[in-house]
């Protein structure tokens, strides 16, 4: 079982380490929307429509 943190303090249980960073990763796209002061909606939906066009060089 993995913990992450949320905001406020609140603590969220994964039972599996994938799910957690799953939802690690999500969380750190939205909160990095909002730093730069971007529609966190608006963002995830362009982020999300890019994924298939990505190419990867590993």
């Amino acid at each position: 079982m993995v913990a992450l943190e949320s905001r406020g303090g609140v603590y969220i249980f994964y039972p599996q380490q994938r799910g957690a960073h799953a939802s690690a990763n999500l969380y750190s796209l939205i909160e990095s929307a909002k730093a730069n002061h971007l529609n966190d909606y608006a963002y995830l939906k362009y982020v999300f429509a890019q994924l298939p066009l990505a190419t990867s060089k590993v």
